[in-house]
């Protein structure tokens, strides 16, 4: 994947992104945006049972006025029971059951399901996990196309949040929903799930320099901040290195240049290059910042760095 904005030769797919200003065709590898158009509504105001949506995208500009017909309600909280949890409804039904009849949003109800530990626990394969969004999300089964994008994408490291971003932003479940009579809603990308490579770089700093996984709220901090274009991948090697977490682990010498190998290059230390960076420590008393800036200012590091497709 891409920066948005890095010169690359787009791949615009067919299905129409959308929100409630308009719909676009979107940059599978950099989410650039092309083709943006307002909506075209297939009628003034929406009815009673009939939703106001866009005839191009099929994207719920209103939704029907009147309260979900409960059976209808039930229906589709009794298959997502059975697509995703793979069981019959439990004593939660009704509260999901209730919660449509009260204007909760399909969005809302699909997380419950997708994002519920009972899901996750699954461990299911990325290929069955993708099967059963499509079932669920869409209606259908998986198009070989997207089968094997979003498939490559969960193992790259997208969040089940990115899938469901993803699917229900889609005119398929706009249909869906208005077949159901239920409220559509809304799910917007997280920071985290915009730029893979960028993940996978902050998640390897998680790793190598505080050795634990990353906090899903520091990653979409950090993700976040880099996107906006406030930091570097180095400042964000930076603020692992230095942070208050890695300098209460009071580590050696010996154990902060062997780290620095391991963040900064991909590998372990070699005998020479360990001894001359030590040499430099305790000899000539260069300073641990120093040390980190001989690092990432070195051509190994810029090809690490390269390897993510950052800057």
């Amino acid at each position: 994947m891409v920066k948005k904005g890095e010169k690359h030769e787009h791949t615009f797919g067919y299905d129409w992104s959308s929100d409630e200003n308009g719909h676009w065709h979107e940059c599978t590898e950099c989410g650039e945006k092309s083709e943006i158009q307002p909506h075209t509504p297939n009628l003034p105001e929406a009815s009673e049972t009939v939703a106001k949506k866009c005839i191009v995208c099929g994207y719920v500009i209103e939704a029907a006025s009147g309260v979900p017909d409960v059976k209808e309600a039930e229906s589709f909280v009794r298959r997502l029971y059975t697509i995703l949890l793979d069981r019959a409804p439990d004593e939660c039904y009704i509260n999901h059951v209730n919660g449509i009849m009260n204007g909760e949003a399909a969005t809302d109800i699909l997380a419950n399901f997708i994002l519920s530990s009972e899901f996750v626990n699954k461990n299911l394969s990325s290929e069955e996990v993708v099967r059963r969004m499509y079932r669920a999300v869409l209606d259908r089964e998986p198009d070989p196309e997207g089968f094997a994008r979003w498939t490559n994408q969960l193992d790259r490291g997208a969040t089940y949040h990115a899938m469901l971003a993803g699917f229900s932003g889609s005119p398929e479940f706009a249909e869906l929903c208005a077949k159901y009579g239920i409220k559509k809603g809304h799910v917007e990308f997280q920071n985290r799930d915009k730029n893979l490579n960028l993940t996978s770089y902050v998640n390897r700093l998680y790793n190598t320099v505080l050795d634990r996984t990353c906090d899903a709220e520091g990653l979409d901090d950090l993700t976040g901040k880099y996107l906006r274009g406030d930091v570097t991948a180095e400042d964000l090697a930076y603020a692992f290195v230095f942070s208050g977490e890695f300098t209460l682990k009071n580590v050696s010498d010996e154990a902060y240049v062997e780290m620095l190998y391991n963040a900064m290059f991909g590998r372990a230390s070699d005998p020479e290059g360990k001894a001359n960076w030590l040499g430099l420590m305790r000899a000539e008393g260069m300073s641990r910042h120093d040390v980190f800036k001989g690092f990432t200012g070195s051509e190994e590091f810029a090809k690490l760095v390269n390897s993510f497709e950052l800057n």
